[in-house]
């Protein structure tokens, strides 16, 4: 086994160069595979460069997107009917009145 893959008990631990290559063959940049793992491009290309290696939910992400990149696509153009509206909650403002420091000492001393 390479040292570029790892195993441990989640599966084969991805290298760099093997990031690098599917990122590559999905023809995305570094902050549109982030926005697809949902992580940072900053991650990403930490994880390009063997500074860090990927958390194993991102590992589980990768292998996903790895395994079947139509399911990126999928999850993409979902419609927009489907996305729930909500509206939006009212701002409410709170005042709360405060004592004073010498009402407080007085209270404490009591």
């Amino acid at each position: 086994m390479s040292s570029d893959q790892r195993v441990t008990s989640w599966g084969p631990k991805v290298g760099a160069a093997r990031i690098v290559s599917l990122r590559q063959s999905l023809n995305m940049s570094q902050a549109v595979f982030a926005a697809t793992i949902n992580v940072s491009p900053k991650t990403v290309q930490s994880w390009e460069q063997g500074t860090r290696v990927p958390s194993d939910a991102a590992l589980r992400l990768i292998q996903v997107v790895a395994l079947d990149p139509a399911i990126v696509q999928q999850l993409f153009s979902a419609p927009a009917a489907r996305v729930s509206r909500r509206r939006p909650l009212k701002k409410v403002a709170v005042s709360v009145p405060r004592k004073s420091a010498c009402a407080r000492k007085r209270k404490l001393l009591a």
